[in-house]
């Protein structure tokens, strides 16, 4: 038989090496889920600023009188990152996440 010291040495290794590659697994997905939430919220201040603007060119056109809907309204922005925030932010924040984003 082998020594029951060399055993437990190399026990101790293992669940060291384990509970080192946990914390490491933990950090690299905080990390990640903040890159992601940074990342939502620029889009998020994108598309709100999108629509502010508009509405403000809606808003303009509406006082002016002149016919029809004006070329200068936008969605670029919206086509581009529509998805992004979705995913990352929760349902019940959304309603104000526009006045937020601006200040």
């Amino acid at each position: 038989m082998s020594d029951p010291t060399a055993f437990l040495l190399s026990l101790l290794i293992g669940v060291v090496g384990a509970a080192v590659g946990v914390v490491g697994l933990l950090a690299v997905q905080g990390w990640q889920l903040k890159v992601a939430k940074d990342q939502a919220k620029a889009a998020s201040r994108l598309i709100y600023l999108e629509i502010t603007y508009n509405v403000s060119v809606l808003e303009a056109t509406a006082r002016i009188g002149t016919g029809g809907v004006p070329q200068l309204v936008s969605s670029q922005l919206w086509q581009q990152h529509s998805g992004t925030p979705g995913p990352v932010s929760r349902v019940h924040s959304r309603p104000h996440q526009g006045p937020l984003f601006v200040s």
